[in-house]
């Protein structure tokens, strides 16, 4: 194994792209202990990478127009978490105010009975899909679904283009709730049924413990501050892996995923 400090973190990041443009389209990738910045949560997480995002916008459009996700909310109903501001009375708002409560509201959407807004929640979806706003975020791709950031230290690099396939949390993180309009959050869980609803982008500095690319691992230094490279990796981490990633696709495939 080849360690790397985090002066020699530009040696080792040309390794790392270098691997991920091999990798294959669609192939899975493991990251294993992913620190959330923004939480701190500590999870592990299969995603296949470098997959095409008009390709999901494509297919999300399709199953709005096609009926296949009413039909999918029609056969299962719309379980739907949503935070409100509230008085017990009627109000019912995403917006503090005097008199009002803080309230956490669960709820399973049918038809035909919530038909209404499920219907208008679909298209508000599909109209965001349709014409997406165009916002430059300053992402400069360095490798296939693999990005630098302006304005980032060296060595930071971005692995968007991902679709979860499963994900474990090994520490809960502190989320703060936020309350938002019921029709937002009906959007929100039908987006969650689509293709689209499973991109993911993940941040990669130093907060992870190691991440597998088609067999090869990139592992933090043994100082904690740097990044190393092993192309061989260890059976006694490698098979494990190895098994939770085939009991993740076995979960996908049944519908059982995040």
């Amino acid at each position: 194994m080849n360690q790397y400090t985090k002066q020699q973190v530009v040696g080792a990041e040309k390794a790392i792209l270098e691997l991920i443009n091999d990798h294959r389209r669609g192939g899975y990738i493991y990251i294993h202990g992913y620190l959330s910045e923004d939480t701190g949560e500590i999870s592990n997480h299969w995603v296949q990478a470098s997959c095409l995002y008009p390709s999901l916008v494509a297919r999300s459009i399709k199953a709005i127009e096609d009926g296949t996700l009413l039909a999918r909310v029609q056969a299962k109903g719309l379980n739907v978490h949503r935070n409100r501001w509230t008085d017990g009375k009627g109000i019912d708002t995403n917006r503090k105010a005097n008199g009002l409560f803080f309230q956490n509201v669960d709820r399973t959407y049918t038809l035909p009975q919530d038909e209404n807004i499920i219907k208008a929640a679909m298209e508000d979806l599909k109209e965001g899909l349709v014409s997406p706003k165009k916002v430059d975020q300053g992402y400069t791709a360095v490798a296939n679904g693999t990005y630098q950031r302006e304005g980032e230290q060296e060595g930071v690099l971005y692995i968007r283009d991902c679709l979860t396939v499963a994900k474990v949390v090994t520490k809960e993180g502190e989320h703060k709730p936020k309350a938002s309009l019921e029709i937002n959050a009906v959007k929100e869980a039908l987006r969650r049924l689509l293709p689209v609803g499973r991109y993911r982008a993940y941040k990669l500095h130093e907060n992870f413990e190691y991440i597998i690319v088609d067999g090869a691992a990139l592992v933090q230094g043994v100082d904690g501050d740097g990044l190393a490279l092993c192309l061989a990796l260890p059976d006694e981490v490698k098979n494990p892996v190895a098994a939770a990633i085939a009991n993740a696709v076995a979960s996908e495939a049944l519908g059982q995923t995040e």
